[in-house]
């Protein structure tokens, strides 16, 4: 991404901290509803073990395995970014140590890489909390039609 589009990103970032704010909420409201209609399952299922439904069940584990190892790799990847970027500006500065002359085009690389990374960070939250987001107000809905 370009200079320009990852400070235009920095510039709509509050716009983007009303919208995490109103995923939150979204799921502060889904989240009871689904625990309503998933604990009396696992009482039914710790009563009737062979009535249970086990499709359930299993779903509680696996949604929530998948949702937040979907939000581990955004935060790994995030992670990465950054190293990468602080290697890369070590590099960058240490020119002159090596003998090398440390220029405008260099100051640039190094301004262009931290906007980058600071973008890429700002960002992060909700890349982070897209997937859970999604998995409760989905099975919100899903469990609502039952």
């Amino acid at each position: 991404m370009t200079l320009f589009a990852n400070v235009l990103k920095l510039w709509f970032m509050p716009i983007e901290s009303v919208t995490m704010a109103e995923r939150l909420f979204e799921m502060n409201l889904a989240a009871p509803q689904v625990l309503a209609t998933r604990i009396p399952l696992l009482a039914f299922a710790a009563a009737n073990p062979l009535l249970a439904d086990y499709r359930e069940i299993t779903l509680m584990v696996s949604e929530k395995v998948d949702a937040f190892g979907l939000s581990q790799r955004s935060v790994a990847k995030a992670g990465s970014a950054l190293k990468d970027a602080a290697v890369a500006n070590a590099w960058d500065i240490g020119r002159p140590a090596r003998g090398s002359l440390f220029g405008p085009g260099e100051w640039l690389r190094v301004l262009e890489r931290n906007v980058a990374v600071l973008s890429l960070m700002g960002a992060l939250p909700m890349k982070a909390l897209a997937p859970v987001h999604k998995g409760v107000t989905e099975n919100a809905t899903r469990l609502r039609r039952r």
